[in-house]
């Protein structure tokens, strides 16, 4: 392309974006308003933080082209300086609310977030902290993207160490989004509008491409000094990925998909590394949401809709289904999948998407303009709903969204030559994607004195002691979480930094460069100021195969990992010393447990290692570790931990209230997996934990809904900490399960000990508090993986469980010929146990909602409780793929204290769902109460054996028996049961 060829498409888009987006920026602030319009709607004039982000995208593109193309034209400067005083209007805006950022670290209350509009002309607050969905952590973690690619592109927005620790401490702001519900790029959460804040897929996609942005990002530029450099806790991008990998290509719990999830498959956060999974992403929005006008933002969405009353901040629940095909459709989002295209270099996609943009422009003034959306008209819509796609929509008036002009006009430049796609993402974000996440970790080992290094060289292993890795300085992970604790910290904006939280392995595995001074951390669980958890030499090496593997399969950073082992002299005085040994072994032949490592000395690792470098950290003590410092002035805890009396360590344990800090980590990888934690022995909407909590609200809750047996509160921590661990190295344990309850794990040990040793339930529990850790922890792994399998077999006899006939047939053959059922000798111990472990089979709550179709309603638990109905109605309120329906479902489930009775629900509703999938067109007027139809089963059943008997005075008999029955015997009382309740002229 020649000379005047650029200069004339440098001015065509100059004049373009002079006249739709820098003609509306103010001119005291720099800030934009989302639109000129003020309608039924809204006041469009405001500052979004989100918009102005994004209108300005376009404005940054032209500088670049200007830049590269004619960089001593005038408008580069204007351009460029157009994009700072933009950028540094809204950190102005957050910083005058610094105070807001440090009160949400300590509290996570949504009524403490930055705000998420300021008004355009001061930059200052235009709606009250509760007049607004202000915890919108995707557009926090937008702006903290950009901040690092402008600068990587050679803005200049960050002017002092003030504005860095705000950074650092906006980093710490959305550091957690990945387990923290928010009201999302649509500002209301849960789709009815009714502010409830939900986990929100393109908030945590952004989140973790911000973070990844920022890691050791300097927003100094090329400085060479450390002042600038921006410190991430890698653990908060790893627990993002999970996040992601767990709900995708679910938006949340509300909305199986998202339009809004265009922005973190692709430009710009590219936050997703699975290819797979971002074509699964992509096709679904498209499949489900996408029209001829653009696409919806999720399904039953009413916003804007001419039949919406715009009067009312939120929807009826029976309202949403009103909305059904007739959502508004944006062509925004076929900007962002134009964009995508071209960032992919996709010709056959950018050509389809540039050619369905084409008709959806507005012409005004010579410009061709985008719409916010297009809405279906009110005397169209009988039409459009009996043919969806088939009516034509008109635009709304707030012409144009700024925002899907300026992602429009930068993809407009690309194809016209004069930008770049590596322009825009100076940081390759994109190249994320595909990316490989695997190392070869390094393995240090390291002996606590050289008495102990004197006994390996016995078994022929060579280690280093501490003071032969001088001047490598070796220190406990919690003092790793001292330093985090402090970075960003600034009494001038009242600015503490991040809260102190326990330094996972993925922090611990890089060395730090703190001061000058090169410093290794072991993983936290070598820690002897921690749980008694490091002194049980199985699990500690379970968790640090656990770590290697993570290490081995994760790693996304720069040079190797490193995971140094510290042998303590009490490791090698028990009986448990061979599995050390042979640990060690497996290390210094560089293979443990198939991963790939690689075992060297300390002084390697300055070569070999990744490293991260602090120079903030003076206003802190750090305690290294020494031959002196170790293994001395051991408490009476300490002791008896060191001596493996395990009964006496969780007596003193339980005596003192000591605890684990790790139980916040535990429960966040629970969340994580998108379950919940319940905690103590009744079931309570209180002990019901589905949000992030400090471990010291965990422990208070611990402490208010356990019993008062020995060491049950010391227990039911130790059972959270290995179902989080569990729940990360074996996902497929918990499939299917929503919440687990630490109390069934208790009960099902004791059980599994009573019946292996032949001991009372008494006994067996005192013999429980005799195991050690990794004791419990291998049991209770087994009960997860055995009543899976188990669980399993039965689902696959299920398949053939078939009723099929013109009339209602009640017939159901028998599965006693099968060997699976055989094996079961005790159906009461079996029921039990399934019910506590809480499998359900994979399409369970699929079939309840289906059921709801053929009914009024069903009533699950009390059935003298309003509570316990679910009725046919919030059917249309909701798909049938939304994890809020299945929460719904599971909480009356759980409301059944009875684990035997709360599974005979269970197998009430399976053999529901195969009567009404082989009938129809059937259909019951009234509800369907469970404990209705289960009482007349148990009494039929007990009748047929015992006519003679007054089933009124053997209930408890009757009960009894009906729990020891077989699944088929109980199906057929159930079909009977269902048969005795209709009426005669129903069955013929």
């Amino acid at each position: 392309m020649n000379n005047e060829n650029i200069n004339i498409l440098l001015d065509k888009n100059f004049n373009s974006i002079n006249k739709i987006i820098l003609s509306r920026q103010d001119v005291i602030t720099g800030l934009l308003p989302a639109s000129t319009a003020i309608n039924a709607h809204g006041d469009y004039t405001d500052a979004w933080v989100r918009d102005n982000v994004y209108s300005i995208l376009s404005v940054w593109g032209l500088s670049l082209a200007y830049k590269k193309h004619a960089p001593e034209h005038y408008r580069a400067h204007i351009l460029k300086q157009s994009v700072v005083k933009l950028m540094r209007g809204l950190l102005i805006a957050m910083m005058r609310q610094s105070n807001k950022v440090e009160a949400y670290k300590q509290s996570h209350n949504p009524l403490d977030a930055l705000h998420a509009k300021y008004a355009t002309d001061t930059g200052l607050a235009v709606v009250g902290d509760d007049e607004w969905g202000h915890l919108q952590l995707d557009a926090t973690s937008l702006f903290v993207l950009m901040i690092a690619q402008m600068t990587a592109s050679g803005l200049s927005l960050i002017y002092t160490m003030d504005e860095v620790d705000f950074v650092q401490n906006l980093v710490h702001y959305i550091s957690r989004t990945y387990s923290t519900p928010d009201y999302g790029i649509w500002e209301r959460g849960n789709k009815i509008n009714h502010g409830t804040a939900e986990i929100n897929c393109s908030s945590v996609g952004m989140a973790k491409a911000a973070l990844e942005a920022m890691s050791g990002f300097n927003l100094f530029a090329n400085s060479k000094s450390q002042e600038g450099v921006i410190h991430i806790v890698a653990n908060d991008i790893a627990r993002s990925r999970s996040t992601l990998k767990s709900l995708l290509p679910r938006e949340s719990d509300s909305k199986e998909t998202d339009a809004a999830l265009l922005s973190i498959i692709g430009y710009p956060a590219y936050a997703i590394e699975d290819e797979n999974l971002v074509q699964k992403t992509r096709d679904k929005i498209i499949n489900k949401l996408a029209g001829e006008y653009g696409c919806k933002r999720f399904l039953l969405d009413g916003h804007q809709s001419s039949i919406e009353d715009s009067s009312r901040l939120h929807y009826e629940p029976s309202e949403l289904y009103e909305f059904a095909d007739i959502e508004s459709e944006w062509p925004l989002f076929f900007t962002y999948l134009l964009l995508d295209a071209l960032m992919r270099e996709d010709e056959k996609a950018i050509n389809m998407w540039k050619k369905k943009l084409e008709p959806l422009f507005v012409e005004e003034d010579g410009e061709k303009l985008l719409p916010e959306l297009y809405i279906v008209p009110f005397e169209n819509i009988e039409a459009e709903k009996a043919n969806p796609k088939s009516q034509k929509r008109v635009a709304n008036e707030n012409l144009p969204l700024v925002w899907a002009q300026s992602l429009y006009m930068l993809s407009e430049m690309i194809l016209e030559g004069i930008l770049e796609i590596n322009d825009i993402d100076p940081l390759s974000r994109r190249k994320v994607i595909g990316k490989k996440v695997t190392s070869t970790p390094l393995v240090c080992i390291i002996c606590e004195n050289d008495g102990v290094k004197e006994h390996l060289r016995g078994f022929n292993i060579e280690s280093q002691t501490l003071h032969e890795v001088e001047p490598i300085s070796c220190m406990h992970a919690s003092e790793l979480s001292k330093i985090y604790s402090v970075l960003g910290k600034n009494e001038k904006l009242g600015l503490t930094g991040r809260d102190l939280l326990t330094a996972r392995t993925v922090s611990t595995s890089r060395l730090h460069i703190l001061n000058g001074e090169t410093t290794l951390f072991f993983p936290y669980y070598f820690d002897p100021k921690a749980f008694y958890f490091g002194f049980d030499n199985n699990l500690l090496v379970e968790h640090y195969i656990s770590s290697l593997r993570f290490a081995a399969s994760s790693w996304t950073q720069s040079k190797r990992p490193v995971i140094a082992f510290l042998v303590r002299e009490d490791m090698l005085r028990d009986h448990s010393k061979d599995v050390i040994i042979k640990l060690l072994l497996d290390l210094q032949s560089n293979s443990c447990e198939t991963v790939k490592i690689e075992n060297v000395k300390a002084e390697a690792l300055i070569e070999l290692a990744g490293s991260e470098k602090i120079d903030s950290i003076k206003t802190i003590q750090l305690e290294a570790l020494s031959i002196q410092g170790v293994g001395k002035n051991k408490e009476e805890y300490e002791l008896a931990a060191m001596q493996h009396d395990w009964t006496q360590v969780r007596s003193i344990a339980q005596k003192n209230e000591i605890y684990d800090i790790r139980v916040e980590d535990a429960l966040i990888d629970i969340l994580i997996a998108q379950k919940r934690l319940a905690v103590g022995r009744a079931y309570s909407v209180d002990a019901i934990i589905d949000k992030p909590q400090k471990a010291s609200e965990i422990i208070q809750t611990i402490s208010k809904y356990c019993g008062e047996n020995n060491a049950e509160k010391v227990l039911t921590q130790e059972i959270i900490l290995h179902i989080g661990h569990l729940i990360k190295i074996e996902p497929e344990l918990f499939t299917n399960m929503l919440t687990l309850r630490t109390w069934d794990c208790i009960q099902l040990l004791v059980g599994h000990i009573s019946k292996e040793k032949s001991l009372s339930l008494g006994d067996a529990y005192e013999e429980l508090l005799r195991y050690a850790p990794y004791g419990i922890y291998d049991t209770l792994r087994f009960i997860f993986k055995s009543y899976s399998q188990e669980v399993k077999q039965l689902k696959e006899l299920e398949n053939f469980c078939v009723l099929g006939a013109k009339n209602l047939d009640i017939s159901i053959p028998k599965k006693s010929e099968h060997n699976e059922i055989s094996e079961i000798t005790d159906w009461a111990v079996w029921r039990e146990k399934v019910a506590r472990i809480g499998t359900l089979r994979e399409s369970f709550y699929e079939d309840v909602w289906n059921i709801l179709k053929q009914c009024n309603g069903l009533v699950i638990g009390d059935k003298y409780s309003t509570q316990s109905r679910i009725g046919s109605e919030l059917t249309l309120e909701s798909t049938i793929g939304e994890r809020s329906f299945e929460l719904k479902i599971d909480s009356l489930l759980q409301s059944i204290a009875i684990p035997v009775y709360k599974k005979l629900n269970i197998e009430l509703i399976e053999t529901l769902v195969e009567l009404f999938l082989a009938n129809p067109k059937l259909y019951i007027q009234n509800d369907l109460i469970l404990d209705v139809l289960i009482g007349h089963a148990v009494r039929i059943a007990w009748m047929k054996k015992n006519s003679e008997k007054n089933y009124d005075e053997y209930k408890g008999e009757a009960w009894s028996s009906f729990y020891k029955l077989s699944v088929d015997e109980v199906q057929e009382n159930f079909i009977e049961a269902f048969s005795f309740l209709m009426k005669e002229e129903d069955l013929k």
